[in-house]
């Protein structure tokens, strides 16, 4: 079993500690549990020492698996141990969502968001105000705080005086001041209830001085910590809860539970936990607070009997949603995730554009997340992170190690593209030495600089390498690498990988010549997220045949051959419309020549430039067929997009697409490079559907159906996920993680 150290400041009664008495029955079969606290204390919990070591070294030095902190000391020991330890997972519980009231609260704001919250495995939230306070980080899970809410005997308490009590720190934020204000007020209407006041810390000195000035010693009584909490409740005709914030408010449930009238502030989560009113009363703190609270004091006393049947509605609604057993179930299933591979993808532009390699990386990034693992991606600076908030919301998924960019500009190749390259190369080697901790696979995407990164982080630190081939054929990257400066560094880059991905068998035979065992070379294809409904194209005849391209405007597209047939159709007297999504290379573009050659076309045949679009489906859904005429590919994305919506596809007769276009079922192949081939088998289908016939049909679905059984992102993950499992057992660093698993 895994070993789980958690880890708490102190062993008093409070939130915190109360949850891990709760969760540790449920979570101590499935893991070695170790609990440890930082500070003694003459107060402790006798339940909570039963259980807890007080050796704070532990959380220094012990070896588990996991450490789960709780709150804050413990959360900036474990990520100061981070600096130098990456042998450990790391569970970060945040039960807070303000600093009110504490010491030095801009230094702790700032070490908690800034330095502990995004080192973290995962962030537990405990409550929804929580949730909005951690924000966007993308380990962050919500798993709400859980009390036992079973129903307990609760006799009306006994004495002459009513007893108005509330459990709290000692502290500001707890709103104790206007509670003992609220004390004073009452007695002056003639009110006999006296107040309890359960728990400990800075803020009893100044409640003892205001009890004395009010004369209220003989109304007022600070109780201290409290262990027999079953008593204390029951021995309360009211319960209140004044705090100024409170991120979740368990010791109001804890009212609930005992039937406790309830009364409360309008803070933080507290209006949720008493049902907006439905379940006690809510005191607004706007205004006079401490005449308020008096006032819904003296009406709880009042109404009774009325309340504690509300209290016990409030009870049975919180008892099957805040169940501990639940709780432990999903903090359990935050453990294994956590023990999951954790990859770093390694791609100099990633989210600032929409090409085939950028849409991979979130497809794939999305679905492993989902499973469970841990997802970095280091890439140059994308400014539009910074100032477009719809563009961060998309990427909010990832953990992102960024680079500076210098000497960028519209134009590349050449010197400066060499030196913006080795300049890359130096930045991120130093982003991922920082971040050693937070990843056990470099996942290099693309041969170049990504996995000579890669490499020399593999030897510095010893992570797993995998590197991800994404073009194969006559412009393919294994023949591009060849030609390119520094080729025997990156010779030697490549011998340092653990396992090459390839997309298709096509790829594979390549990279098996260069001298590559076959075990080492993985076949996972691109992943496509189908949309939810098929597309479905105007009626024929009565309007042009539309013919649609969605990629790179570069060369080895070939789409000089797409508007050639084109020409040729349009000369038989058929309307053809042609749409080009895209926008032109860095490198072999040729935007220029297609717009000349468009131009030259007879009447009959049209073609649309529409630059770069961010979400082509509305392209895909207006089409009758989607043309991939290229000369080499990877796997191309668009393809499978435009299978996904179940358009009719005319690819050309090459490897790459062969692996994905079945000639007759999931679409058509036409001769390379052949305009009069392409014609032709825009013919086929578009005679076919005038006259009535199913070839369209047929060809749709046979290409949807075929995404749908082997190209979604599931699938794709779970085969990365196995792959990452296998690499990370090879590394001896990595084998006591992996066997802790097992």
């Amino acid at each position: 079993r895994p070993s789980i150290l958690i880890a708490l400041r102190t062993a008093t009664v409070a939130g915190a500690e109360r949850l891990v008495l709760e969760e540790f029955s449920h979570l101590s079969e499935d893991f070695r549990l170790n609990v440890t606290v930082l500070q003694s204390s003459d107060s402790a919990d006798p339940d909570l020492s039963r259980i807890a070591a007080t050796d704070s070294r532990e959380l220094l030095r012990g070896r588990h698996d996991v450490v789960h902190t709780h709150l804050f000391l413990p959360g900036v020991i474990a990520r100061a141990r981070r600096s130098w330890d990456s042998s450990f997972r790391w569970v970060h519980s945040v039960h807070y969502h303000h600093y009110d009231g504490l010491s030095l609260p801009r230094l702790r704001e700032w070490l908690d968001r800034r330095w502990v919250f995004p080192a973290a495995d995962a962030i537990i939230a405990v409550s929804p105000a929580v949730v909005e306070s951690v924000g966007t980080l993308p380990q962050a899970v919500f798993i709400e705080n859980a009390l036992d809410l079973g129903p307990t005997d609760a006799p009306d308490p006994e004495g002459l005086s009513p007893v108005v009590g509330t459990v709290a720190m000692l502290r500001t934020e707890k709103g104790l001041h206007d509670l003992v204000e609220a004390a004073a007020i009452l007695r002056e209407r003639g009110s006999d209830a006296h107040f309890r006041i359960a728990g400990e810390g800075p803020l009893r000195a100044g409640l003892e001085e205001r009890i004395r000035e009010l004369d209220l010693t003989d109304r007022v009584e600070l109780c201290g910590y409290v262990f027999d909490l079953a008593s204390f409740y029951g021995g309360l005709a009211v319960y209140v809860q004044p705090s100024i914030t409170e991120s979740f408010g368990l010791a109001a449930l804890e009212a609930l539970r005992y039937r406790r009238p309830c009364v409360g502030t309008d803070a933080g989560h507290l209006p949720a936990i008493l049902g907006e009113g439905g379940f006690g009363l809510v005191v607004p703190r706007t205004g006079d607070v401490p005449a308020s609270l008096a006032d819904a004091i003296a009406d709880a006393l009042g109404r009774r009997t009325e309340l504690s049947e509300r209290a016990e509605a409030g009870r049975s609604h919180w008892a099957s949603r805040l169940d501990p057993a639940v709780r432990a179930r999903r903090t359990a299933e935050v453990y294994r995730r956590t023990l999951l591979p954790r990859v770093c993808f390694v791609a100099p532009v990633a989210t600032h554009g929409g090409g085939g390699l950028q849409r991979q990386v979130e497809i794939q990034s999305r679905a492993l997340r989902a499973r469970g693992h841990g997802v970095m991606l280091l890439q140059r600076r994308d400014e539009r992170l910074r100032v477009e908030p719809d563009h961060r919301k998309r990427w909010k998924h990832l953990t992102l190690l960024q680079t500076p960019d210098i000497l960028s500009a519209p134009s590349t190749g050449g010197l400066r593209e060499r030196v913006r390259g080795i300049a890359f190369v130096g930045f991120a080697l130093a982003r991922l030495v920082g971040a050693r901790a937070r990843y056990d696979v470099i996942q290099a995407q693309q041969l170049y600089s990504p996995t000579l990164v890669g490499a020399v982080a593999k030897r510095l630190l010893g992570k797993a390498l995998v590197v991800r081939v994404t073009a194969s054929g006559q412009l393919g990257e294994l023949r591009e690498i060849g030609r390119l400066p520094f080729r025997g560094v990156r010779n030697w880059a490549f011998r340092q990988v653990d396992r090459v991905i390839v997309l298709t068998e096509a790829m594979r035979a390549e990279v098996l010549q260069l001298g590559f065992e076959p075990w080492r070379v993985v076949l996972v294809p691109n992943a496509v997220q189908p949309p939810l409904e098929a597309a479905e194209p105007e009626p024929l005849p009565g309007r042009p045949f539309r013919l649609l391209f969605v990629g790179r405007l570069s060369t080895e597209k070939s789409l000089e051959t797409l508007l050639a047939a084109a020409e040729v159709l349009a000369e038989e007297g058929r309307e053809v419309e042609v749409t080009l999504v895209g926008a032109g290379a860095p490198q072999r573009d040729s935007t220029a020549a297609l717009k000349a050659q468009a131009a030259d076309l007879p009447p009959g045949a049209t073609v649309a430039f529409r630059g770069r679009v961010d979400d082509p489906s509305s392209e895909y859904r207006r089409a009758d067929a989607f043309v991939l005429p290229s000369v080499s590919e990877g796997m191309s994305n668009a393809l499978l997009e435009a299978m996904s919506h179940g358009l009719v596809c005319l690819a050309s007769d090459i490897p790459e697409n062969r692996a994905l276009v079945q000639d007759g079922r999931t679409g058509l192949l036409f001769e390379q490079g052949t305009p009069a081939s392409l014609a032709g088998a825009v013919r086929t289908v578009w005679d076919d559907t005038v006259a009535g016939g199913s070839l369209a049909q047929t060809l749709r679905s046979g290409a949807r159906s075929a995404i749908e059984k082997g190209f979604g992102p599931e699938p794709i993950a779970r085969r990365l996920a196995d792959l990452y499992a296998q690499v990370v057992g090879e590394q001896p660093s990595a084998r006591a993680v992996v066997a802790s698993q097992e």
